[in-house]
């Protein structure tokens, strides 16, 4: 490649054909170039007609333009190939495969890529390449070992909605979410954008969350959306005294309460029963995971011999006591 000065006007800075990085806050890069000038030039393809096209260093020419710079040094791919070289492709077709490798490598060599970043780059380079080569050769081109299953999974994450795409690059919905949703049809996919736009969960709460819409609609004989559009549901996440998170747990505690309406009823009244007891910060009692078994246990801390002693002593009370009796029973 070449490196040459350009006016930064002559790039097209609306092109996204190379785009894999994601959107985040330049404003340290901006002072960066500002006080030290620029470290690493961008990589850039001259147009047909004229002008160039950004292929690496997106977020460094918008710092450039922020800080109101008017040219750049940039290194050029070359427009042709030596006619010795061994070419996979056409000169034109090998010269846009280069130019999706680079944008891809120069990237995935400097930091770990996000999600979505392995998907718009996989989304590039299925121009090129199939699945298979793809993950033959991901550790070249991604820095990651990927197999032939995670790079189909990548290309069916980025054929679903922009809003899903949204969702996963702000942290509020996982990939393996995602496509536990790529079975539903387009109206259901974009009730539950809106759901999980609303509440904030954890991986593992996420798939809770899907797992119980589509079985508690079975039960009903109705479909998800008409239970996501239930008037329970949207009182929850419309309610604007709530936070995501607070949201987000309403809406868990409501949706376990319809799939499993008898271990809700047992938990709540487990807890009124442990308040009565008034065990204080001096004793934990454990109970089992969705009162599916009989063992129960108890634990506690201590400092000295003293503390141990008024913890037993503590526990032989509560043991006459008949809450306790009525709980375990």
């Amino acid at each position: 490649m070449q490196t040459k000065q350009i006016l930064i006007s002559e790039i097209d800075v609306n092109d996204n054909t190379y785009k894999i990085s994601s959107d985040i806050d330049i404003t340290g890069l901006c002072l960066s170039i500002k006080n030290i000038g620029l470290v690493n030039p961008p990589i850039v393809k001259k147009y047909d007609n004229g002008g160039y096209i950004i292929v690496s260093g997106f977020r460094r020419i918008k710092a450039m333009l922020l800080n109101n710079i008017k040219k750049t040094y940039a290194e050029i791919i070359p427009d042709h190939f030596p006619e010795e070289s061994d070419q996979k492709f056409s000169v034109s077709k090998n010269f846009n495969y280069t130019a999706a490798l680079i944008a891809v490598t120069e990237n995935a060599f400097q930091r770990p890529l996000t999600t979505m970043e392995q998907v718009r780059g996989v989304l590039l380079l299925k121009n090129f390449m199939d699945k298979n080569k793809i993950a033959e050769d991901s550790m070249s081109i991604f820095n990651l070992n990927m197999n032939t299953s995670f790079v189909e999974k990548l290309n069916i994450i980025g054929s679903m909605p922009e809003k899903i795409h949204s969702l996963m690059e702000e942290g509020d919905l996982s990939m393996t979410a995602a496509l536990r949703l790529e079975k539903y049809d387009f109206e259901t996919v974009n009730s539950f954008i809106n759901l999980f736009s609303k509440i904030k969960l954890g991986l593992n709460k996420q798939l809770e969350i899907i797992t119980n819409i589509h079985e508690i609609a079975a039960l009903k004989r109705i479909t998800p959306i008409a239970l996501l559009e239930s008037r329970g549901i949207r009182d929850i996440i419309e309610n604007n005294k709530c936070d995501r998170q607070r949201k987000g747990s309403l809406l868990r505690a409501f949706l376990l309460k319809q799939r499993y309406p008898r271990m809700k009823e047992a938990e709540e009244r487990f807890k009124f029963n442990l308040k009565q007891l008034k065990l204080g910060n001096e004793l934990n009692l454990l109970v089992p995971v969705n009162f599916e078994a009989m063992d129960y246990s108890f634990s506690f801390r201590f400092k000295n011999f003293d503390e141990l002693e008024k913890r037993i002593a503590k526990l032989k009370n509560v043991a006459c006591n008949p809450i306790l009796k009525k709980m375990i029973s």
